[in-house]
């Protein structure tokens, strides 16, 4: 769904809605590529509204991920915090707003513009319908998110270390190379302590109250939400973030990093409580939403699972806990929702940016830490102090680097057996290295979800199957048609396409399946027979040896291994039973 917004005070919007009247005007001729027009008085409401948007009780239409949306403004006459009458009280250039959204609402599809610039505009719209295709089309978004390239894209060849430039085009919608770009931008206007460039950022910490976003009547109780209860929620295995609105996937972030914050007593890592929710609705803003697994939720989920991990093996560093719960937040930020094979196998320019090895975790680790260098340096400065923990442990969570922590766990239980003669009650942790510890726990929550219960891990089961169904359509299309990696910047694929995979619909289905109290394990099965299958293959691959051996180095966690043997059980019976 895509959005105009009028920005301005009622006298200036005026002349914008002229436009919308004005026949020769591009405006005109391509309103109807807008569901709604909002008319908004000044940036900060601009920016309520969009932070509100994002909260909607999933399916969400107006996530700003499906469809592309306009901020039309006169930068002479608009006031940073209100709207404004006086010309050039205090300007905000089209730059600076573009520049401010693409670092802080890195995957939403929204672009400002000047409305007094026609040629601006005309470009705005020229391959406004074709990118709304785009992004309404399960396929031809993940094709996009991943391969394609901006004019400005450029790479160092490695072994000349001279400049490379790629062929692209720009566009008004999500890549994950422009999300890059964008973060390193952010990176090097920390550096330099741009006041220009944190001008929006200030006014948003000063001006936005965001707690008050996050006040539902339906989690709140007496005007406050109910900080026990969740933190009673996520101090247990039985933690369900597939229950938990978008609201309370942030509250859930925000009472468990306050709880460690304060845990630290470390005056240096201290954050009001508006900064830090600033920095979790930033960090939700960098997932997407309309993505099955990959999401925010999951971030939360594995962020809980890190921590409850943390608590059952008695760790006792707080600063190394809060550095490792944050990295899981991170761990997965602007996931496509695909796999690193599929950078290597179309020779795209950000596999080859990152050697085609562990493509989306440095991907991942760079855009990350360059936004909490930005909102919360202290805390980077804390990981970089202690072994890089956030850098190492969202790299740690590549699957291809399975069999190197299973083969760590055995070592383990090799020199164990090896020394101990008379085998009593051990410290678990004393003969793990502090890398090996941290790999270890952030990957077994990463796959945690084969550890839950067996509703909640079905569930979990069903929406990543969803996503590897897409990552082969993906391939299939490219296999199938050929179709080009930069479908905007070629005139004979762009004025082809069409919307073959859309997934309105199919998403409220998702989500009626996910909430409903009624569906049983049974029900999804009959409804997506290849989830028992593929669970089998997952804990068969990878779950069964690396949670038994886990348990086997560390008896603390002896209950993941065993929730593990249970789920197979059931789904092992459920594919005899189909046999």
């Amino acid at each position: 769904m895509s959005t105009l917004f009028i920005l301005g005070a009622a006298e200036v919007s005026e002349k914008q809605y002229f436009l919308l009247e004005k026949e020769s005007s591009s405006l005109f001729q391509n309103r109807d590529c807008f569901d709604r027009i909002l008319n908004v008085s000044s940036f900060n409401e601009l920016f309520l509204q969009l932070y509100n948007d994002r909260t909607i009780t999933l399916p969400n239409l107006y996530n700003y991920e499906r469809g592309v949306s306009l901020i039309l403004y006169d930068p002479d006459y608009c006031d940073l915090l209100k709207g404004d009458k006086e010309k050039n009280r205090n300007q905000v250039p089209v730059r600076q707003v573009n520049d401010f959204l693409n670092k802080f609402f890195p995957v939403l599809n929204i672009i400002a513009l000047d409305y007094r610039d026609e040629k601006m505009l005309d470009n705005f719209f020229k391959n406004l319908r074709q990118e709304i295709i785009i992004s309404q089309d399960r396929i031809l978004r993940l094709n996009h998110w991943m391969y394609h390239q901006n004019e400005e894209d450029i790479m160092i060849d490695n072994s000349t270390n001279d400049e490379k430039s790629f062929p692209g085009c720009d566009t008004n919608i999500y890549s994950m190379l422009k999300h890059l770009s964008n973060s390193e931008k952010l990176l090097a206007s920390t550096i330099s302590n741009d006041n220009e460039e944190n001008l929006f950022a200030n006014s948003i910490n000063d001006n936005i109250t965001f707690i008050n976003m996050l006040l539902d009547p339906n989690i709140t109780k007496n005007g406050n939400f109910d900080e026990i209860r969740y933190l009673d929620l996520l101090s247990t295995w039985n933690f369900n973030a597939l229950e938990l609105t978008t609201k309370e996937l942030i509250i859930c972030g925000f009472v468990l990093i306050r709880k460690l914050i304060k845990d630290t007593n470390a005056t240096e890592l201290q954050l009001s409580d508006n900064h830090l929710l600033f920095l979790l609705f930033t960090i939700e803003s960098s997932y997407h939403q309309v993505n099955k697994f990959h999401n925010f939720r999951h971030a939360i989920d594995v962020m809980q699972s890190t921590w409850q991990l943390c608590v059952n093996l008695k760790l006792t560093n707080k600063v190394h806990i809060l550095l490792l719960t944050m990295a899981a937040i991170g761990h997965d930020i602007g996931h496509p929702g695909t796999n690193n094979q599929l950078f290597k196998k179309f020779n795209c320019l950000l596999g080859i940016k990152f050697n085609n090895v562990s493509v989306l975790e440095r991907f991942h680790k760079q855009v990350f830490q360059n936004l909490i260098w930005n909102q919360w340096s202290n805390l980077m400065k804390a990981s970089v102090n202690n072994m890089n923990l956030i850098n190492e442990a969202i790299l740690a969570t590549d699957m291809a680097f399975h069999s190197t922590y299973v083969a760590k766990l055995d070592e383990i239980i090799c020199h164990r057996k090896n020394i101990l003669e008379n085998p009593g009650k051990q410290d678990s942790l004393k003969d793990v290295e502090f890398g090996s510890l941290i790999s270890f726990i952030i990957k077994a929550a990463d796959i945690s979800n084969v550890t839950r219960s067996l509703i909640v891990s079905a569930k979990w089961a069903f929406l990543i199957t969803l996503e590897f169904k897409d990552s082969c359509s993906l391939e299939k299309y490219h296999e199938d048609y050929e179709i080009s990696t930069q479908t905007l910047c070629d005139d004979a694929v762009k004025d082809k396409l069409e919307i073959k995979y859309s997934d309105v619909n199919y998403v409220e289905k998702i989500f009626n399946i996910l909430n409903s109290k009624c569906i049983t394990t049974d029900d999804l099965t009959k409804k997506y027979p290849a989830i028992p299958g593929g669970q089998i293959f997952f804990i068969n691959t990878f779950a069964e040896e690396f949670f038994t051996k886990l348990a086997k180095v560390f008896p603390e966690l002896q209950f993941l291994s065993d929730n593990v043997q249970s789920n197979k059980k059931f789904w092992l019976n459920k594919l005899n039973s189909e046999n």
